[in-house]
């Protein structure tokens, strides 16, 4: 061998460089600042004396490196979630590249949840990249990691529900005894009565509800403000002009110290707790495991505890009158059946209302321009209203020549006296009346479980008669809110008895349809549209899902040949199986091969003379 050969082999090899990502986390505000911390000078002490058994990146043959931004840490966060900020960046450094290998003290830092732990080692062996555990001594490219990180996530998963357990078991002792679980409000503050030793430190606990006089007035001012009768929004912006600070968890959401919002003044509104009816458990927190975040849960009546041993009213810490508190309940009451009710009454609009579409004329959408096929919207509203091309009349007059407006009056008495002697047809009228029986023998198959909402809806109802009468039993008070409200609930117990009866008596024979009957209610279609356009121009679209055509036709008299009037052809087709909720039929089939109880009617209309 030469001398260059030899001095070649004795030549020091050049190790590639490659980096690691380290993660370090401590789940709670009780331990340490420095864990996270110490975490990574473990982690870099072994990395730098080579006492890191890699297996697919052994440290003889590379250098690691771990660039600072490759240090991702999380503080006081729970490790059952992988919403972390610094947990998201470790595994984005890793599927990107940027690192190829990943540093923990211990697998319990990375997830404490078993199926995100084994999808992260699946993710592990696609993306190529190593991940080592400094306490467990394991890497992910060993001959036994699988097996590993399922054991170890078990485990991790049973520790987290046997300290969950015993964490619940230590608030519900706390509850029964008065104390706060972090459960306080706005209005309130606590209070440490006790010091208890962890470790070395020295901690808080047991801490006792107080009313937080400065913040109890501003919660009377708001129920003041609203029995005076300002609406939520109103309330919010006079406490926002008074510069009124707003709860702590506003304050750190927005970052400005007066920010009251309608949201925020309904929440103070229908608290409980203002009251002395403190109350505990009616939410559990469950980790969602597609998302994997944590979500609210309600939970049954029954698991809820009440504080100081089930006592029903705290009248230490009752901030509002019983008489005040409920009178804001009955207000906001009325104007929440309000809200329902007009959305109700919408939902079916919605769904077939064009968008843009505000409209309340009954025709809105329903006729369509003969030219161009745009919809016919009301142009004026002058002498009962005209229909008229909206591209013409309110966007381009080039895209359509379409200048002709029809009267809305004569239109909508014309059409709906048509479909009138259409829908009042015997056949029509036999598959609408099995229709609606249909609906209603379905309507009661669901007594049992209507009887069964009804009875709670009842001891409810019985219960809070209870504890009126407790409350005037103990207060002495017989004001006119007081037995207007126990009135009221006693009215309310009255109906949910009577209902259930009626419901158990329920005879179905006598509540069926028969033809005579529909045909009335068709006779007087006229009248139900005029009660409510939005809603019947909403009907009127599923009658008519192809709309009416309306084609302006000219004709010219003998006695004045200069004399133009105007006349209008209306078609279409009606589609009373969609109206009837019958089997729907397709357009884009051919006639004979609908199958459907009935076929389609074809309309035609021709409605003149007429002028703007």
């Amino acid at each position: 061998m030469s001398k260059d050969a030899v001095q070649y082999l004795n030549w020091p090899t050049v190790k590639p460089t490659i980096h690691a990502a380290i993660y370090a986390r401590y789940s709670s505000q009780l331990q340490s600042a420095e864990s996270a911390n110490d975490q990574v000078d473990g982690v870099l002490y072994r990395l730098n004396r080579n006492l890191l058994p890699l297996i697919k990146f052994p440290i003889d043959k590379y250098n690691i490196v771990v660039p600072p931004h490759l240090i991702f840490k999380d503080e006081a966060k729970s490790g059952r979630t992988a919403s972390r900020t610094g947990y998201e960046r470790f595994w984005e450094a890793l599927k990107s590249g940027e690192a190829q290998i990943g540093l923990v003290d211990d697998l319990s830092r990375i997830i404490r949840e078993l199926g995100e732990q084994i999808d992260k080692y699946r993710l592990l062996k696609i993306i190529g990249a190593e991940l080592y555990s400094i306490r467990d001594n394991t890497s992910s490219e060993g001959p036994n990691s699988k097996a590993f990180f399922q054991i170890k996530g078990l485990v991790n998963e049973l520790s987290n529900d046997i300290h969950a357990q015993r964490t619940r078991r230590g608030q519900e002792a706390r509850v029964l005894k008065g104390y706060s679980t972090g459960d306080i409000c706005y209005g309130y503050h606590s209070e440490a009565t006790q010091i208890q030793k962890i470790g070395s430190m020295e901690v808080k606990s047991h801490f006792k509800i107080c009313i937080n006089p400065d913040e109890a007035k501003i919660v009377n001012l708001i129920f003041d403000l609203k029995i005076k009768g300002l609406g939520l929004s109103a309330i919010a912006k006079e406490l926002n002009k008074r510069k009124i600070p707003s709860t702590s968890r506003g304050q750190k959401i927005t970052g400005r110290e007066v920010n009251w919002s309608s949201s925020l003044i309904r929440k103070i509104l229908t608290r409980e707790k203002y009251v002395g009816t403190w109350s505990w458990g009616r939410t559990s927190r469950l980790l969602h495991p597609e998302t994997k975040k944590f979500v609210m849960q309600d939970q049954p009546k029954e698991r809820w505890l009440t504080h100081l041993e089930g006592a029903d009213v705290r009248d230490d810490l009752v901030i509002v009158p019983i008489e005040k508190w409920q009178q804001v309940q009955q207000m906001l009451a009325k104007t929440t059946a309000k809200f329902r009710e007009a959305r109700n009454n919408m939902e079916a609009v919605r769904s077939v209302k064009n968008v843009g579409s505000k409209s309340e004329t009954l025709l809105a959408g329903v006729l369509i321009c003969g030219e161009c096929g745009s919809q016919m919207l009301q142009i004026t509203g002058q002498k009962g209203g005209y229909y008229g091309c909206i591209i013409h009349h309110r966007k381009d007059k080039t895209r359509c020549s379409n200048n002709r407006l029809l009267s809305r009056k004569k239109a909508e008495s014309k059409i709906i006296d048509l479909l009138k002697s259409v829908l009042l047809q015997p056949q029509y009228l036999d598959a609408a009346t099995k229709r609606a029986n249909e609906i209603i023998k379905t309507s009661l198959r669901a007594a049992p479980e209507v009887i069964k909402a009804l009875e709670i809806k009842r001891r409810d109802a019985a219960r809070e008669i209870q504890n009126l009468i407790k409350f005037v039993a103990l207060h002495g008070d017989v004001s006119a809110t007081v037995k207007d409200n126990l009135a009221s609930k006693e009215h309310e117990l009255a109906f949910y008895t009577e209902h259930i009866k009626a419901l158990k008596v329920t005879n179905v024979d006598k509540m069926l349809l028969t033809p005579f009957a529909l045909k009335a209610k068709f006779e007087k279609l006229a009248e139900y549209f005029e009660k409510d356009a939005v809603l019947a121009n909403a009907y009127l679209r599923q009658l008519l899902p192809q709309g009416l055509k309306c084609v302006p036709v000219q004709r010219t008299f003998k006695k004045n040949h200069n004399q133009n009037n105007s006349f209008w052809s209306i078609a279409g087709t009606m589609l009373v199986d969609e109206f009837l909720c019958l089997p729907k039929i397709t357009y884009t089939q051919q006639r004979s091969d609908i199958q459907s109880d009935m076929p389609c009617n074809d309309l035609a209309l021709l409605i003149g003379p007429m002028t703007k």
